[in-house]
């Protein structure tokens, strides 16, 4: 329904889904005809069997079912239970590319008690989560959702274990970034190779090298702030600023010292 949060720096993600589980309990199962043609019934899931699937990569210990949802039973016994969800999941976030990213989030969901041969779980007819109503933000557009049956078999333990897992592929939105923090730091870049052009006597050349670096180190430290701190995928961005820093203007403060060092010995020189 809705990307709620994406944070990267914590690589936590929320998002609002509508939940469909579809199962069959041979208990409730009863003869239209008896019951004056009833074809379907009603109830609160907290009179019911429930299937406890779990979000497995879940970052909080809450629940994100609602208590008051209700469940739709069938004559033949079939059980289908919509409840609205807001599950909250770790995603390992690559900031490679930022902020042209891509990023793939996933929702493992299993039972907890229960293996392959007592619960069998597999998404309906195959078919991926429906993204119709989906509301996009600013930050964050969904790509696509893929969902996939995995059967799990440990070395302790002769029964599978099935699971459905979601990939969800969110892509950065990147306009408020290029406006904002590229172009700036683009003409930043510029502007200090334009120092070159300054003659070496000039007094304001080394304060206005100074003042460009001061400016580059800000917008390095906004990046910073929006990506996690992790050394496994460093942003090429974060690399441009860097080769900026040492390469230009520390070759400014170079050249600026050693023509300066040079004219000052020049006019002592008798």
């Amino acid at each position: 329904m809705q990307s709620v949060e994406l944070n990267t720096r914590e690589q936590v993600f929320s998002i609002q889904t509508w939940s469909k589980l579809t199962w069959t309990d041979e208990f409730l199962t009863w003869n239209p005809k008896d019951y004056n043609g009833i074809r379907r019934h009603t109830v609160p899931v907290s009179k019911i069997w429930v299937p406890d699937i779990t979000l497995y990569d879940r970052a909080d210990i809450d629940v994100a079912y609602k208590a008051d949802t209700v469940a739709n039973i069938y004559p033949d016994g079939t059980i289908m239970w919509y409840a609205l969800a807001i599950y909250r999941s770790t995603c390992k976030i690559h900031v490679r590319w930022f902020p042209f990213d891509v990023q793939v989030c996933i929702l493992t969901f299993s039972s907890w008690n229960h293996d392959g041969l007592e619960i069998d779980l597999y998404p309906e007819h195959s078919l991926d989560a429906n993204t119709s109503r989906f509301l996009s933000n600013g930050v964050w557009a969904m790509v696509a959702v893929r969902t996939k049956q995995v059967v799990t078999k440990y070395l302790c333990c002769p029964e599978p274990y099935p699971e459905v897992r979601y990939n969800l592929v969110f892509k950065h939105h990147a306009a408020f970034y290029i406006y904002y923090m590229i172009l700036p730091c683009l003409a930043l870049s510029i502007l200090s190779l334009v120092v070159f052009y300054l003659p070496p006597d000039c007094g304001e050349k080394l304060t206005y090298s100074v003042t460009n670096l001061l400016a580059l180190i800000v917008f390095q430290q906004i990046i910073a702030a929006n990506i996690p701190p992790t050394s496994d995928d460093p942003p090429l961005i974060g690399l441009f600023f860097l080769l900026v820093v040492l390469l230009f203007l520390f070759l400014v403060y170079l050249c600026y010292i050693f023509v300066q060092n040079s004219s000052d010995r020049e006019s002592k020189d008798p």
